[in-house]
């Protein structure tokens, strides 16, 4: 192979990797839908859905809806998760922003990043309301409820804009009695336990919709 030959193959095994996600939604089955209205604040809604089973890693876990979960925001970082029971569940942490703090003087002004199950946020700004980004920013737990669910949230990069429609939830474990996983029911909380835990049902990216 001449050195052209093996130039236009590296950039073109790189344009690859790096438009890989978009390629995944792309080819993943959806239809088409409105866009995500970011400005807005999501809508949690009182439900008397029983709680339901699902199998995961082989093991069956007890899904109980606490409310019901429809949030338009923007993805400011992403988090896979491949290893351990857990990530069976939930495979995904969205770190999610929405509202005013994607406007000026927010925007632009506010750093993301996430680990071990938080997120974490830093201003060099001291001008900005510190309710305001905590209650408009928010890391959520995803459990996808079918593959290709599964498949379009792996497939997610910071700067999509998304709508999450589905179910607040809290998980217990059937064959598993020592696991639970809670779900926050309110945006003014933080620390630990502060995080929405989602049982998703359909999810938008830009104009695609996956069910």
């Amino acid at each position: 192979m001449t050195r052209r030959a093996a130039a236009i193959a590296g950039i073109l095994a790189l344009t690859t990797f790096l438009a890989r996600n978009a390629i995944l939604l792309r080819l993943t089955p959806h239809r088409r839908g409105p866009r995500p209205e970011v400005s807005s604040e999501p809508r949690q809604e009182a439900s008397d859905r029983p709680p339901f089973e699902r199998r995961f890693g082989g093991r069956r876990y007890r899904i109980t809806p606490r409310f019901h979960w429809d949030e338009s925001a923007r993805v400011v970082s992403e988090h896979p998760y491949r290893w351990g029971r857990t990530a069976s569940i939930l495979p995904e942490d969205l770190a999610l922003a929405w509202g005013p703090v994607l406007v000026p003087p927010y925007a632009g002004k506010i750093s993301y990043s996430q680990f071990s199950r938080f997120y974490f946020w830093r201003t060099r700004e001291p001008g900005l309301d510190r309710g305001t980004i905590v209650s408009h920013t928010a890391n959520t737990h995803v459990i996808p409820a079918t593959i290709y669910l599964r498949r379009a949230v792996r497939a997610l990069s910071r700067g999509d804009d998304v709508r999450l429609e589905g179910w607040l939830v809290d998980v217990d474990g059937v064959d598993d009695p020592g696991f639970h996983w809670g779900t926050s029911t309110t945006r003014e909380d933080e620390g630990p336990a502060s995080c929405e835990t989602v049982y998703l049902e359909r999810l938008t990216v830009g104009e695609r919709v996956y069910e």
